[in-house]
């Protein structure tokens, strides 16, 4: 079956547009895989007296984007689970495996480590993606690091990062990020454990064999510096994609970040017919709930979050219930001036 570019078949498609034109609730429509795939979406549901009802799409895509991204919450935990259930036996695994060569080559030692990875940084075309979820560096490793990827930013090479959220906290690492980004590099945080690991020009990929991150995995820990002691040179092209995407992944869900401290970036005004649409999103409420309890139509509160994460610079339900954690102990404004939409939708 043909897909539209809704994600539905194109068949469902044609479906939804024939309701709208003729008025779903005023017919009975044959039972079809087209209806039920409407069905199975929320697009349409059947009314109690007979007939279809339509329902807006934008609500129905709100309510989907926020059913995936908790999925993919649970997901990335499971993934945490699963690797840390496979550390037990990954190491008699990388015994076996630490004198092999080819696209996949096992590095021994820091000072093997740190060689081979300078090498790649220095010989760099186009682009570094990094992926850095530990803290703990030391003044001078973070002077060396910026050294050596200033030296690529001057060069023409795209160089984007990736930190854990909780690195926002570290005077020492928000005054790097500030010198870093000043130098052109581009940086985003996250919530979430993720692999460490460097990607060169999308064809070279290093990453430690510890695991995850030391938050599901013992590691040996000196100065309060995580270190790595064997890690993965690949060069495999499927890997280092594999790598890829999930880097990707973790950007475009990330927030920008240039040193500032959160306390010290700006909080966007809300009004109180906001913080009631974000408490009750925070009550895990469906939209439809919501947009009950505010007297206004499914419509008018998706325009209303549309118009929230545009205010909120965030690109999803998840991202609105991140930013609205930090800004939900804020008092109200002194005189709040309740939109017209949400009054009269």
């Amino acid at each position: 079956m043909e897909t539209g570019t809704t994600g539905l078949s194109k068949q469902a498609e044609l479906l939804y547009a024939e309701l709208v034109r003729n008025g779903a609730s005023a017919q009975e429509t044959a039972p079809s895989e087209e209806l039920d795939e409407l069905l199975h979406l929320g697009l349409v549901s059947r009314h109690a007296q007979g007939g279809l009802v339509l329902h807006d799409p934008g609500a129905v895509g709100l309510e989907l984007s926020r059913q995936l991204a908790a999925e993919v919450n649970a997901l990335l935990q499971e993934a945490a689970v699963v690797q840390q259930s496979m550390a037990g036996i990954a190491e008699a695994f990388d015994e076996a495996q630490r004198g092999s060569s080819g696209p996949v080559a096992y590095l021994r030692g820091l000072e093997a480590i740190d060689a081979a990875i300078a090498k790649a940084v220095e010989n760099v075309e186009f682009e570094m993606l990094c992926a850095q979820p530990h803290g703990g560096r030391t003044q001078e490793n973070l002077d060396t690091a910026f050294l050596r990827d200033r030296a690529a930013l001057d060069r023409g090479v795209s160089i984007r990062t990736i930190y854990q959220t909780n690195q926002r906290q570290q005077p020492m690492m928000r005054d790097h990020i500030r010198r870093t980004t000043r130098a052109g590099e581009l940086v985003r945080t996250v919530p979430w454990p993720f692999t460490r690991a460097i990607i060169v020009d999308r064809k070279l990929a290093f990453m430690p064999t510890n695991g995850l991150s030391e938050f599901f995995q013992e590691v040996a820990v000196q100065a309060e510096r995580v270190f790595y002691t064997t890690a993965l040179c690949i060069q495999d092209p499927l890997l280092v994609a594999h790598f890829v995407d999930h880097f990707e992944f973790s950007w475009a869900l990330g927030q920008q970040w240039d040193g500032t401290a959160a306390r010290d970036q700006a909080t966007p005004p809300l009004d109180q017919w906001e913080r009631l649409i974000l408490e009750y999103l925070d009550q895990d409420l469906s939209l439809e709930t919501i947009a009950r309890r505010l007297s206004v139509s499914e419509r008018t509160l998706g325009k209303r979050l549309t118009a929230l994460r545009t205010k909120m610079e965030v690109n999803s339900l998840y991202g609105l219930g991140r930013k609205w954690q930090g800004l939900k102990q804020k008092p109200f404004p002194a005189e709040p001036s309740p939109p017209r939409s949400v009054q009269h939708g």
